[in-house]
């Protein structure tokens, strides 16, 4: 189950704290150019005939807050059910609506009807879908020597930032057939041409020909029945502009998983730390990001700091947080 009610003040310190984001500087600027280089439904590069095989994918949705409100996306981030009462490890933990993993460690997520209240429109998960469909965050996952796609104990896993050659990349015309009044939001066009809380699918084609722009980071990973699991130290997820200031969360030490077939990646979860001193930046910048002096929405917030306890365990550098994805196959260009 999740926290209780929170105070409208706390609402308020967080749409705030969503306004001017000092963060952006942690995203690197980006020529938002992307678009289509290859058929819809094109399988992504593969040595099917011999020896271990490459495979990759790009993220299409995120979403936010599953339906049943007992449960979040993510993981087991501390590597325990709970914490010490009366510290700020103790917060309550959760279950993934995708495995019904326990101890799921995603504190962020109780305030994520506040950030889609202060982001707007289909809120923080349209948000983000207007990101990918604009072409300015597109995240390939690429695995490599990969001998067995249901079990493999180590493949290489490569996380790029990426964009098309010539534009916004193509949208995907089963979800475009999804915009609807059945599944898009009552914001209208704000939520189509896919809705990310109720559409089953990607928001963009698959198959697409990518280019690579930065590199997040290469690292070992394993698939187990099917499901891929592995590690990155960062991944920044950009939320647009808001005021004239680009909005963005950065998250540390993420862990990602999701089931895979040779053009699919469903049923994905991301979960990792959204660290206190880039809060306070964002939310604070007058006072700097190691002090919360005159800035008393942080002093609030950062009651639900759940990560990283000091010595005291009085005190968290970190918030969790647990986000769900889903990703089609795509084609990353040398």
């Amino acid at each position: 189950m999740r926290l209780g009610p929170k105070p409208e003040s706390l609402d308020r310190d967080v749409a705030h704290s969503l306004r001017g984001s000092a963060l952006a500087s942690a995203w690197l600027a980006l020529s938002a150019c992307a678009g289509p280089d290859a058929a819809h439904d094109a399988a992504p590069d593969a040595a099917h005939d011999a020896g271990p095989s490459t495979y990759a994918y790009v993220v299409g949705r995120v979403l936010t807050t599953p339906p049943d409100p007992s449960t979040a996306y993510g993981f087991d981030l501390d590597g325990r059910m709970g914490g010490p009462v009366g510290t700020c490890a103790g917060a309550m933990d959760f279950t993934s609506p995708i495995t019904g993993a326990t101890a799921v460690d995603a504190q962020l997520d109780t305030l994520f009807s506040t950030i889609d209240a202060a982001v707007g429109g289909d809120g923080l998960a349209g948000r983000v879908r207007e990101q990918i469909e604009q072409g300015a965050w597109l995240v390939v996952l690429v695995l490599d020597h990969v001998d067995d796609l249901t079990a493999d104990a180590d493949v290489s896993l490569r996380v790029v930032l990426a964009r098309a050659a010539a534009g916004t990349p193509e949208l995907s015309p089963t979800c475009a057939a999804h915009a609807d009044a059945a599944t898009c939001s009552s914001d209208g066009a704000s939520a189509c041409v896919w809705s990310a809380v109720t559409s089953s699918c990607s928001g963009i084609a698959a198959g697409q020909v990518l280019e690579p722009t930065i590199e997040l980071g290469t690292t070992r990973a394993h698939i187990t029945r099917g499901r891929l699991e592995g590690t990155i130290d960062a991944l920044p997820i950009p939320l647009g502009e808001s005021s004239g200031q680009p909005v963005s969360l950065v998250l540390h030490d993420v862990r990602i998983a999701g089931t895979i077939d040779a053009s699919h990646l469903t049923g994905g979860e991301l979960g990792g730390a959204y660290l206190v001193s880039d809060y306070l930046m964002a939310s604070c910048p007058e006072t700097g990001p190691r002090s919360m002096a005159g800035c008393d929405a942080a002093a609030r917030i950062l009651s639900l700091a759940d990560l990283q306890p000091d010595a005291t365990g009085q005190t968290c550098g970190a918030f969790s947080v647990g986000l769900g994805i889903d990703a089609v196959g795509a084609r990353l260009a040398p």
